[in-house]
């Protein structure tokens, strides 16, 4: 198998993975063809919907366990940790692409599975890789032996981060991790989320530990001194759980039977017999390992099986038997102690031992990292993000994920969109709406504002003129100029601020019209009168223009703004400048109906579907965006 270990040369190896997948497919026998092989020209398939989100690296080929959809679209998987949820797929027959996994995951694979092992790339944990041009590194995930979380650094100046955990137990040494550290502020975590429920809070692994140690320790002495014949008993898995057997051993002074199978596992992990820790031989030990679900079913509640454990416990020439179920679903903690379940003479202790993290480690894990986002990767419906298991999962992170950086990306993603137009387009449209004359006689204002005790800002026309365009039309000019003044002429920061606020701008606008009647605008388009325009659009026709195309009387007083220490209101507000039509009818005269009533002027005003503030925004924006790409 090919091995990408720790050293300074690992640290600086970059993979190219259909290449390296190609050579070392032709050494496989018999051979294999793939469609790569075809031709080094032919396109590469898009990836399918079908791949479930929860196992793909965004704006990458990278699947993550899941084997199962794996296509000609991709060469480069990886597999977290030997577990058959996590690994299914993968067998003797595989040829689909190149397995990065740790090294003693890689061993279980080619031994256990037989997966072929040339195309099996074991990566060391904390060796920094290159793989199709992103940096990979595996670190420890706490769980089963070999078990890793994979760190993605995508290429390019504007580099993305992904973290995906795999299964994992967090621990508080992971913050410490000079690898983890550097993706605090990571764009994704995919989260294990297998106890992600606040009725999962169960003891540290340690506490877990030391009460299977002294339990069997009791037993022994308390056997040995009533001359009784007792058999302990521990479930575990395949992988897993081995921990707790190497504490026993080491702390109770004693040998632990496993059977022929497992003691082949414990060979390829480097626990093997020859420490003396393990034996096959059934005799020379009272502490054996026996498989999972044998002492009786966890899922979806304990029901132990005192039958089997007592047919196990005659066969095997004892008169009592002790048996432990180390699992987080045994959560069943008592004040004096861990649940037990006893029948005749038979016990069973429910250990809430787990190599998975519980509710508040999950929260800790999130709130160390501080992504932008959370993905669950279990409890998913089908691994859909968009759907109601997701979005009930990611509700438990709110708050200790970065919110406002997402909120950046939503408007810079708005901000890059509207400046995709570019100056001579829109001198190509204005052409087409007017003559050339009225085109070139437009202005364009700069205006240089200066707050008290600050720097000169300078604000454009261009910069109100795209602001305006993704707000509410009641907003008026001189809150445009304020949100642009605050925010040191960032439009974005701008959009952002008003939408954290826009109730308080709201009303305010309502005062100023209920004072005194807006201030016309003077429009150069053909649509007639500016008033009967503004009731029939909610944005000018060039809506993504880098230059006003209208005069605006505009007064260069800094507004000042409202200090609100509220809440941000969340409740869907109307908006919209569209007056319905039976409104019309009632008047022509629009200032004397907002001294009547100007609360309802108000709902009117910005009346229409009820939807988020944000929504709304991005409504508008495609709007623009629409209209000034026809």
């Amino acid at each position: 198998m090919a091995s990408l270990l720790c050293s300074p040369a690992s640290k600086s190896l970059s993979v190219t993975t259909s290449a390296l997948f190609l050579s070392l497919l032709e050494s496989l026998s018999p051979a294999h063809t793939h469609p790569l092989s075809a031709s080094a020209s032919s396109a590469v398939p898009p990836v399918p919907s079908s791949v479930p989100p929860t196992a793909l690296i965004p704006n990458s080929r990278f699947l993550v366990d899941a084997f199962r959809h794996a296509g000609d679209f991709s060469v480069a998987y990886f597999l977290s940790h030997f577990h058959s949820d996590h690994y299914a797929g993968l067998g003797p027959s595989w040829r689909r692409g190149l397995v990065f996994c740790s090294a003693p995951t890689a061993r279980l694979l080619a031994s256990v599975l037989s997966v072929p092992p040339e195309l099996i790339v074991s990566v060391d944990t904390d060796a920094r890789v290159t793989v199709d041009g992103w940096g990979v590194v595996a670190v420890d995930a706490n769980h089963c032996p070999g078990a890793v979380q994979f760190l993605f650094t995508s290429p390019g100046p504007r580099a993305e981060r992904y973290v995906h955990t795999g299964d994992f137990r967090y621990t508080q040494s992971m913050r410490s991790n000079p690898n983890l550290l550097e993706f605090v502020g990571a764009d994704a975590v995919f989260l294990d989320t297998t106890y992600c429920n606040p009725k999962f809070t169960f003891p540290s692994q340690e506490d877990s530990v030391e009460y299977v140690v002294n339990t069997i320790k009791k037993v022994k002495e308390e056997s040995g001194a009533a001359g009784e014949r007792v058999l302990c008993l521990i479930a575990t898995y395949v992988v897993g759980k081995e921990r707790i057997l190497l504490e026993v051993a080491r702390r109770c002074g004693c040998v632990i039977h496993v059977d022929k199978r497992k003691m082949e596992i414990l060979t390829v992990l480097g626990f093997g017999g020859e420490n003396g820790v393990f034996t096959e031989d059934a005799a020379a030990t009272d502490v054996h390992v026996t498989a999972w679900n044998i002492l009786g079913e966890t899922w979806p509640y304990f029901r132990p099986n005192f039958v089997k454990m007592k047919e196990i416990m005659l066969e095997r020439g004892y008169t009592k038997a002790v048996g432990f179920v180390p699992s987080g679903w045994m959560y069943e903690t008592k004040k004096e102690g861990f649940a037990v379940r006893e029948k005749d003479s038979i016990k069973i202790h429910l250990v809430p031992y787990s190599e998975h993290s519980s509710y508040d480690e999950l929260r800790d894990y999130v709130k160390f990292l501080h992504p932008k986002r959370v993905i669950p990767t279990v409890g998913v419906d089908g691994g859909k993000l968009d759907g109601k298991d997701a979005m009930s999962l990611q509700k438990h992170f709110a708050g200790l994920v970065d919110e406002t950086a997402n909120k950046h990306e939503f408007l810079m993603a708005f901000h890059r969109r509207s400046t995709f137009v570019s100056h001579e387009d829109v001198l190509a449209k204005c052409s087409r709406e007017q003559d050339s004359e009225d085109c070139a006689s437009l202005p364009e204002h700069n205006y240089v504002s200066e707050l008290p005790g600050s720097s000169q800002i300078k604000i454009t026309e261009e910069m109100k003129k795209e602001l305006s365009d993704c707000l509410p039309s009641w907003v008026s000019q001189e809150q445009i100029l304020g949100l642009l003044m605050s925010s040191g002429g960032d439009v974005v920061q701008a959009a952002s601020d008003f939408f954290e606020r826009e109730r308080d701008f709201f009303e305010e606008a309502n005062v100023s019209n209920n004072e005194k009647p807006k201030s016309g605008e003077i429009r150069t388009s053909d649509q007639g009168s500016s008033a009967e325009a503004s009731s029939q659009q909610e944005v000018p026709s060039f809506s993504q223009n880098p230059m006003e195309h209208s005069t605006k009387l505009v007064n260069l007083t800094p507004v000042k703004m409202k200090h609100s220490t509220n809440l941000v209101n969340l409740t869907p507000v109307k908006m919209s400048s569209n007056l319905p039509k039976k409104e019309k009818k009632r008047g022509s005269s629009t200032v004397s109906k907002s001294k009547k009533k100007g609360r309802s002027n108000a709902s009117t005003e910005s009346g229409g579907r009820k939807q988020p503030t944000i929504t709304n925004f991005f409504g508008r924006a495609m709007a623009a965006a629409s209209k000034s790409d026809r």
